[in-house]
């Protein structure tokens, strides 16, 4: 059983809509849990006062610089010890040996240090409160720690959290959103309705080496997607399914991802399209999987991906439902029209999570990394055409065809393409995808008064934010001149449909 996201956000949203139409909007008691036993972990997500430093010596600085600046480099995932100060309101949280690293792609890591060793850029990296940091590579650095497996210090740091997470994302505002609230505004629309994605909210960071501090202005800070974020969305057996991280170019066809073994009568996973990632082999798959890694036989992801495979001679909703959880799935396609990021799934065949249930073994989409979205695009046509294209297009955002089956069975109508006819679109399915479209079209979350809210709450905590380096993007709460222009077009097509 599912456990919703939609609580943790309810404040927020009573804030931004007239509680009449809120309230009619809501499910059920029985459909979603509180988080009320999280009071820490659900103000940490919200608007509130908060201010985060980063405590390290100055070979530490160096060493997240020199071992993190390649992707793919074999050394890229380790983390580095250091203390971390969270104050939220009037308390201060203190955890030592919290890992850090470098986190991003290959176009988001690199260099920030000048000659002197002092900070002169920005960089995303990630927390982890768990690390124990007694692998052999840290000898060399004479910070590997003598604690060993079974010790009960080692345990208690195996076990450590921050507000009920493991880990945390942060990133600088590399994606030139003058609102600065993208992100966080994407995952309220997910929350709101009830698509399981990761929470975003806003924070200073500050860099202490020794006696110096320099602040780094406004990050943006994500919720990572890992084994506690799945316990978190789904209850009992139902959380120990397979989390991959699926990232380019995850199509979720059969014929690219697998090849018939004669030998066994079956299909197998290409071993460089599914498996564990492993940095120092340089092995790094396209379905990366997170959990069950020394028992997964990737079952389910061989059923959902020979499932599409035949769907042209089982054209109906139960079988697609057995491999796929279809409502889940429609609050996902839909609340991501709105969304319009051009690097998910559905546009870019990238930044998504897949969960298959650890009992029903129906897969869930989840969307991260909304850092294009909203009227943000890393290009002036691509705005316009996330802004003005169809909730129902068959190209994506380079303009070629769709390739994912997925999209084709459930969202496309057909265009007489080869994609159409191979994988037609199940009639039952698609209604709902429109009927989704039409409620989301009287929605008052997608408003500018919504997003307009919660600018404005962040821009009157942090508006005088002090940043100590000189940033290629704002730093500071512009304009919401991005969602302005995206919303206006969204919420006419939406509009255009539910008056046909």
């Amino acid at each position: 059983m599912k456990k919703s996201t939609l609580a943790l956000l309810l404040p927020f949203l009573i804030a931004c809509v007239p509680s009449t139409s809120f309230s009619e909007s809501l499910p059920s008691s029985s459909q979603w849990t509180t988080l009320e036993s999280e009071p820490e972990y659900i103000s940490f997500w919200q608007p509130i006062q908060k201010s985060i430093s980063l405590l390290l010596q100055p070979e530490t600085l160096q060493w997240i610089e020199t071992y993190g600046a390649e992707k793919n480099s074999p050394t890229n995932e380790y983390y580095f010890p250091i203390t971390l100060v969270v104050t939220m309101q009037e308390t201060t949280y203190t955890l030592e040996n919290v890992g850090i690293r470098q986190k991003g792609n290959i176009f988001s890591r690199g260099t920030f240090l000048n000659e002197d060793g002092e900070l002169f850029y920005p960089f995303h990296f990630r927390l982890s409160f768990d690390q124990t940091f007694d692998d052999p590579f840290y000898d060399e650095l004479g910070i590997r720690k003598p604690w060993q497996n079974g010790q009960p210090e080692y345990e208690a740091q195996q076990k450590r959290r921050l507000f009920g997470m493991k880990s945390l994302e942060f990133k600088w505002n590399r994606s030139y959103d003058s609102s600065l609230i993208n992100q966080p505004f994407a995952s309220t629309l997910f929350a709101a309705s009830d698509v399981i994605a990761p929470r975003s909210t806003l924070s200073p960071i500050s860099i202490n080496v020794e006696e110096t501090s320099t602040p780094l202005g406004m990050y943006i800070i994500n919720e990572a997607v890992d084994h506690i974020f799945i316990q978190r969305h789904f209850a009992g057996p139902h959380a120990e399914g397979d989390l991959y991280k699926a990232l380019y170019p995850n199509t979720l066809l059969l014929d690219e991802m697998a090849h018939f073994d004669s030998s066994i009568g079956d299909y197998v996973f290409h071993e460089w399209m599914v498996g564990v990632e492993n940095n120092q082999e340089g092995y790094h798959p396209v379905y990366d999987l997170k959990t069950n890694q020394e028992t997964s036989s990737h079952e389910a992801l061989m059923k959902l991906v020979k499932t599409f495979k035949s769907i042209r001679l089982y054209n109906d909703q139960d079988r697609l439902s057995s491999v796929l959880d279809i409502p889940a799935f429609i609050r996902y396609v839909s609340t991501s029209f709105l969304v319009g990021n051009p690097d998910d799934m559905r546009n870019n065949q990238n930044n998504s999570y897949i969960y298959f249930d650890g009992v029903t073994q129906q897969a869930t989409i989840i969307p991260y990394d909304n850092d294009w979205s909203l009227g943000v695009t890393w290009d002036e046509s691509l705005t316009q055409w996330t802004a003005t294209k169809s909730p129902f297009e068959s190209v994506n955002s380079f303009s070629q065809p769709i390739q994912n089956p997925l999209f084709w069975v459930t969202v496309i109508p057909s265009d007489g393409s080869l994609s159409s006819q191979l994988y037609p679109l199940v009639p039952s399915i698609y209604d709902m995808y429109v009927e989704s479209l039409i409620e989301l079209s009287e929605s008052l979350y997608f408003t500018e008064t919504a997003y307009q809210s919660l600018f404005d709450s962040y821009r009157l905590l942090y508006e005088d934010v002090y940043v100590d380096i000189t940033l290629p993007n704002p730093s500071r709460f512009e304009s919401i001149d991005a969602f302005l222009y995206h919303a206006h077009h969204i919420q006419a097509t939406l509009t255009s449909l539910s008056t046909a």
